[in-house]
């Protein structure tokens, strides 16, 4: 192995590995249920009790990030308006509607 010094011109390189491939379109380990999936189906027709658990855990955390962002852009639809000029249904009313 020869040791390569600042001056040397970067032609005496030569890689002896291929770079790795970026972007691999490998799906089965993409997200959790894909993990889940190629960890305990044993195959592809039905699926396990895991991963019915972990897609069960996956969508609830979605349902309650996506009500706190309702929650938060309702306090500000509010502080925009004046708080005592409108209750924190109505706007979360008007900042889904603003969402869409």
């Amino acid at each position: 192995e020869s040791i390569m010094f600042h001056d040397e011109p970067s032609s005496a390189i030569t890689p002896t590995t291929k770079p790795q491939q970026q972007g691999t379109n490998d799906t089965a380990t993409f997200d959790f249920i894909g993990m889940t999936q190629a960890l305990f189906d044993d195959d592809e027709s039905s699926s396990s009790y895991a991963t019915r658990i972990v897609m069960c855990i996956y969508y609830c955390n979605i349902f309650l990030v996506l009500g706190d962002y309702i929650l938060v852009m309702s306090h500000a639809v509010a502080a925009l308006v004046g708080e005592q000029n409108i209750c924190i249904p109505t706007a979360g009313i008007i900042a889904s509607t603003l969402m869409f």
